[in-house]
């Protein structure tokens, strides 16, 4: 598989058998039509939101306290795309996941980061996505996929289950971790006009 639109295709052939893999047509399109928004309340003490809570963007002295989460659940089945922003000196770059934890439940403003501090909690999930990847402009896309496998890509470009056995029967919100050289990040439309300003360097 080389690009989103192979993805429903994908997840399909995965194991036909099993009705959990198989992508359910009442839960939602691959798409969605307006980009996802950032929770206004729960957010890292060094993050601003903006763009109508579409970016969320790290300030650049710091490396870390730059925890987000999704205005919303998210719909299973569907793709959302951030656009990553990025620079400064630090090394290390933004954590992708999910939780099946309301932002408002989670203390204000959150833990420093996402790996250790959040995934040390039931119901948190992420991992880092490699520095190599989310580079100053790239559009990271992301599915959460009917048998709780979330999918990424870069690009357009298939990278591969991002995490494994998420719970499909809850409501799931993204969590992003705007750390190290990730200075913010973006939801937005695939095809949308590039968003983000040019690298910040110290």
């Amino acid at each position: 598989m080389e690009d989103i639109t192979q993805l429903k295709a994908s997840i399909e052939n995965d194991n036909p058998s099993d009705p959990d893999e198989t992508l359910n047509p009442n839960l939602g399109g691959m798409e969605e039509d307006d980009p996802m928004q950032f929770h206004p309340v729960s957010q890292g003490s060094s993050i601003i939101l903006d763009m109508g809570g579409h970016r969320a963007t790290r300030d650049v002295d710091s490396f870390c306290n730059g925890v987000v989460f999704s205005k919303s659940p998210l719909t299973v089945g569907s793709v959302y795309c951030l656009e990553v922003g990025s620079g400064g000196d630090w090394s290390g770059s933004l954590r992708l996941g999910v939780t099946i934890h309301s932002p408002t439940q989670v203390p204000s403003p959150p833990p420093r980061y996402a790996c250790p501090d959040l995934i040390a909690r039931d119901g948190y999930w992420a991992r880092p996505v490699k520095e190599s990847l989310a580079v100053h402009g790239a559009r990271i896309s992301f599915c959460l996929c009917p048998g709780g496998d979330v999918r990424l890509f870069v690009n357009n470009h298939h990278i591969g289950r991002h995490l494994t056995n998420i719970p499909t029967n809850l409501p799931v919100w993204a969590l992003i971790d705007v750390y190290g050289n990730t200075t913010s990040v973006t939801f937005v439309k695939e095809g949308q006009k590039e968003q983000t300003r040019k690298p910040i360097n110290n």
